[in-house]
């Protein structure tokens, strides 16, 4: 990434940049700029080279993201394609909200006051 490019970045998103985060594959990285020519590549045998392979890519990653302006980061817990599609998404955040509902209301019965709703809160 040249400067020329994060400063044209810069200035057409002056508000900054969000990036969506799902952090995976990071083996099959490994072993494909790393041990593909080993014997065995599907084995890891020094993991502490492997953990300081990940520390130095995130950081090269979060470097390049900042001088582009990033600003927020999102870090989902779904896998990357949930958000490849509308229905996936609206899916799965109904089940998260079903989800906490039930725990709320659970977690209210015990207590005897519902959880959340004790104080409303005027925009």
């Amino acid at each position: 990434m040249t400067a020329e490019f994060a400063a044209r970045i810069r200035e057409r998103y002056p508000e900054g940049l969000t990036g969506i985060f799902a952090i995976g594959r990071t083996r099959t990285a490994y072993i494909l700029e790393q041990i593909q020519q080993a014997a065995d590549p599907g084995k890891i045998a020094d993991f502490g080279n492997y953990a300081a392979y990940l520390e130095t890519r995130y950081q090269e990653f979060i470097k390049a993201y900042l001088d582009l302006g990033g600003r927020t980061r999102l870090l989902p817990c779904f896998r990357i394609s949930a958000f490849l599609s509308k229905e996936v998404v609206a899916e799965n955040t109904a089940a998260l909200a079903q989800a906490e509902y039930e725990r709320t209301m659970q977690l209210s019965s015990h207590s005897g006051t519902p959880l959340g709703l004790t104080r409303r809160v005027d925009r």
